[in-house]
């Protein structure tokens, strides 16, 4: 079976946007407010921060998505530790995982 390829997901330049956004925000959570590489006093892991997408409207009036990964305007994008960025994600994440379960049933 021939694998498929995915179209490319974020910009050739994500990582100059993340490191941006990242500095923006003080290298913090902007919900946690933990700092990278503090220990989180829950888990106990080191702190690794993320960049998340809000999904805000866009300026002409259209609405926003989180998951439009090319929408990289820095009012549409946070800093998360992985923990919050999960949390904020979940939802996407179950009905993605839903999709995904349907379409490899009725693909057998």
């Amino acid at each position: 079976m021939k694998r498929q390829t995915r179209p490319k997901r974020y910009p050739v330049n994500w990582q100059q946007i993340t490191v941006a956004i990242k500095s923006r925000d003080g290298f913090r959570c902007r919900h946690c407010g933990l700092a990278a590489g503090q220990i989180h006093p829950v888990h106990g892991h080191h702190i690794v921060l993320t960049v998340a997408h809000v999904g805000l409207p866009k300026p002409d009036g259209t609405p926003g998505n989180k998951e439009d990964t090319m929408d990289c305007r820095p009012q549409n994008l946070i800093t998360l530790c992985r923990l919050c960025h999960l949390k904020f994600d979940s939802a996407q994440r179950s009905a993605n995982a839903v999709k995904t379960l349907k379409a490899r049933r009725k693909a057998q």
